[in-house]
Parts: C-alpha cells; sequence; structure tokens
C-alpha cells in the first residue's frame, strides 16, 4: 500500500511541471513533432511454409498362394493358361512363317487382263425368197408352164421365135401364132371394177374376192387368189401430193422407203417397181393404184411373170 501512494505522489509531480524540481533525477523524453502524424507500421514475420511430407504409399506385398489345409496349392489356373498363350504364340508364329516364306518363294504372277466377251445379239435371219425353178430358162417358172399349157422343158413352145416368158409378159398366147393373145385362147380372163373405173386380166384358173361389199359397194382391196398360198392385192388411193415423192412418203406399205424404179406399161401408164418386183405403184391420173404380190408363207417366187402381165393389162375406163 505505501508503494503505491509513492507512485501515485510522483505522477501528480509528474502532471505539474511546477514541482518538477522537487524530482531531480527523473527525466521524460518527449516525442519530436515530427513523429506524431505519422501511423506506426508494425511488420509481420511471415511464417515460413511448411510443406507436408509426401507420405509414399506402402509397397504392395503379393500374399503368397494360399495353401489349403492337405498341403496343396487352391488353384492351377494361372499355370494352365500360361501353357496355352506360349502354345498360342508357337503356332501363330509357325504359321506366320511358313505365309513369309511361301510369299518369297513364288513366282511373280503378271497381271492378266482377262477380255469379257461380249455377248451378241442374236441375229434373226430372215429366210432368203428364192425365184420358181425355170428349168428350160424362158422366163416361165415350172408351174407357170403348167397353168399356161406350154412345155417346160422347151423355151418356146409354139416355135415362132420368142421365148413362152416373154409372150405372157407382153399378154400374147405361147402356144399360138402371133397376134393371138392369151385372153383369145381362154387362158386368162378379164376383171372389171366394182365402180367400172378400170380393167385388167388374170389367170383363167384363179379366183377373185373383195370385188364389191355386201351392198354392192367396191371394195378397198381387191385380191386374187393363186393355185398357192400366195395372193396378188390391188388396192387405190387418191393422188393429191405436188408430186409422187411426196405421196410414196406419206403412203408408203409399213412406212418402209425404198428405191423405186421407174417403169413405163402396156398400157401407157408410169409405174413404179420395188427392188425386189413384189411391189409396184401404178399412178392414173389422180389414182395411185397399188400391185402387191403377197408370199403369205411361201419361200419362192412361182408367178412373177403372171404378176407383170396383169399390170401390163391394167387400164382405166373411159
Amino acid at each position: 500500500m505505501f508503494e503505491d501512494a509513492q507512485k501515485q505522489s510522483e505522477l501528480k509531480k509528474i502532471d505539474n511541471p511546477q514541482d518538477a524540481s522537487v524530482v531531480s533525477d527523473f527525466i521524460i523524453h518527449v516525442m519530436p513533432e515530427s513523429f506524431k502524424q505519422k501511423k506506426t507500421v508494425v511488420k509481420e514475420d511471415k511464417k515460413p511454409v511448411i510443406q507436408k511430407p509426401i507420405i509414399a504409399s506402402a509397397p504392395v506385398v503379393t500374399k503368397p498362394a494360399l495353401v489349403s489345409k492337405t498341403g496343396q496349392k487352391a488353384s492351377k489356373t494361372p499355370w494352365i493358361l500360361g501353357v496355352v498363350g506360349l502354345f498360342f504364340v508357337i503356332v501363330l508364329g509357325a504359321v506366320g512363317f511358313y505365309a513369309v516364306y511361301s510369299y518369297r518363294n513364288q513366282e511373280p504372277v503378271q497381271d492378266v487382263i482377262t477380255e469379257v466377251p461380249q455377248v451378241e445379239e442374236p441375229v434373226i435371219q430372215q429366210e432368203e425368197i428364192m425365184p420358181g425353178r425355170d428349168l428350160d430358162s424362158d422366163g416361165l417358172t415350172d408351174i407357170e408352164e403348167i397353168m399356161y399349157g406350154t412345155n417346160p422343158r422347151d423355151p418356146d413352145t409354139d416355135r415362132d421365135t420368142y421365148l413362152d416368158g416373154n409372150e405372157v409378159f407382153h399378154r400374147y398366147s405361147p402356144l399360138g401364132v402371133s397376134p393371138q393373145t392369151l385372153l383369145d385362147t381362154g387362158a386368162v380372163k378379164e376383171y372389171l371394177s366394182g365402180d367400172s373405173s378400170f380393167v385388167l386380166t388374170y389367170p383363167s384358173q384363179w379366183t377373185v374376192a373383195g370385188t364389191v361389199d355386201s351392198e354392192f359397194e367396191p371394195v378397198d382391196e381387191i385380191v386374187f387368189r393363186t393355185n398357192s398360198n400366195a395372193a396378188i392385192r390391188l388396192t387405190s388411193s387418191e393422188f393429191s401430193e405436188a408430186s409422187f415423192d411426196d405421196w410414196y412418203v406419206k403412203n408408203a406399205k409399213d412406212g418402209l422407203l425404198v428405191q423405186l424404179e421407174t417403169t413405163l406399161t402396156k398400157g401407157g401408164y408410169v409405174a413404179y417397181q420395188s427392188p425386189d418386183d413384189l411391189i409396184a405403184y401404178v399412178v392414173a391420173g389422180d389414182v395411185v393404184y397399188t400391185f402387191f404380190y403377197d408370199l403369205a408363207d411361201e419361200k419362192e417366187i412361182v408367178y412373177m411373170q403372171t404378176f407383170q402381165m396383169m399390170i401390163n393389162s391394167f387400164s382405166i375406163l373411159p
């Protein structure tokens, strides 16, 4: 208690400067004015970073194979798998060695370009139409010789110095002396169209179909039936084009345009004939008459001279 009272009396003397002389050996240091406004910065010492030690993982310790109570190992599977794997490696290596060996020792194979055979489209060949047999070469086939009553082994049956075929072509009889005609001997008949517009002759042994219809009107096509399956067909159409060529392009049979041969009939009409002589277009005024030798299923032309005779006999009536 005494010490505390003494300290308090000393502090009072310090606060009162008049009493400063009383305490002579107590010195008070005053802070300069320049330091009063400055802030005191206390530096903090940085603590050193202490890295945690890396704890290494404990090594993996393989446990020993378990042993059964009887003293044997629990399983032989790893040992079997090892043997199988080794065997597989050996087999694979042997196969690879054999493949490499075979490849190196085989002969080089040249590239062979195999041509692919082209499949040709089948060509449908039409059977060639042959002229009928003419044994004596007089222009009449052997069948026509029988039809007209001439000798198939004699080219000039009536001995008038004219070939039998040539006489039939010009409508003369090959059995009599000129000027006897086929019509005179009855070897042919005269056909008169249904509208009485034209006339022509045809063999007497043939028949005619399609002269008129049920109402006795002229039909569009007239058919002369031969002694075989062949037939001579006759049609007509108007000719109003500027030229025959224009008409032909428009009306040609089956649209087949061929080079025609221009001839003149015995009646004085211009006729255009196909290269095979099976079609003839006769122009008479403002009408074109088409003569068509229809072979049907026949392979020989046995009535060609007769066909030409019919065309030559064609005539327009006044």
